[in-house]
């Protein structure tokens, strides 16, 4: 019962984080379509790396349980720093505007950094997919096709939840900081 909870809450914070992210990358970038895109894919190739290199790990370790903490325990500690390392970045590419005499490279220095981040984070969080799953596959044989489907249906309702929570009520009422402090 308690995985259950964890991956709800996984999912909510995951997408609190995504939204939080987007917004921050607006006021880096501007309110375009690049850092909407930005985002997107960066996440996306996040996650799908993420399941393929902790798919293979999670069938290697004794204690998948153990990983998934430790995972969680890593996104939120980076995702701590985000906020931080968002501010610094803006003041390198304040510093940079007066030193490049290049937009594109600012563009550029500026979608890589975002990247980076972002992608950190996907990579990550998509890992306890595969290891929930190892972990289920070892303890609940007879009733795997129906928990995958639960963990899978209770991760999505928390990135829903966490997407409606962050857009309306948290960015508002907290600010981009404190809403992905309150993720983490």
């Amino acid at each position: 019962g308690l995985i259950y909870i964890f991956l709800f809450t996984s999912g909510v914070a995951g997408f609190i984080y995504e939204i939080v992210w987007t917004r921050m990358l607006l006021l880096s970038l501007g309110a375009t379509m690049i850092s909407m895109v930005l985002v997107t894919v960066t996440f996306m190739a996040g996650l799908a790396l993420g399941a393929l290199i902790f798919g293979r790990l999670a069938d290697k370790v004794s204690n998948p349980l153990r990983l998934y903490a430790i995972l969680e325990l890593t996104i939120g500690l980076t995702a701590a720093v985000t906020p931080f390392l968002s501010y610094r970045a803006m003041f390198l590419y304040q510093n940079l505007f007066w030193v490049v005499n290049s937009s594109q490279l600012l563009l550029f220095v500026k979608l890589l950094t975002s990247s980076i981040v972002i992608f950190l984070h996907a990579f990550i969080m998509r890992g306890t997919v595969p290891v929930t799953v190892k972990f289920l596959k070892t303890n609940f044989t007879d009733t795997l096709g129906k928990d995958l489907g639960k963990i899978y249906a209770i991760n999505t309702a928390g990135a829903v939840t966490g997407s409606l929570l962050a857009a309306y009520v948290l960015i508002e009422q907290l600010g981009l900081s404190h809403s992905i402090y309150l993720a983490v």
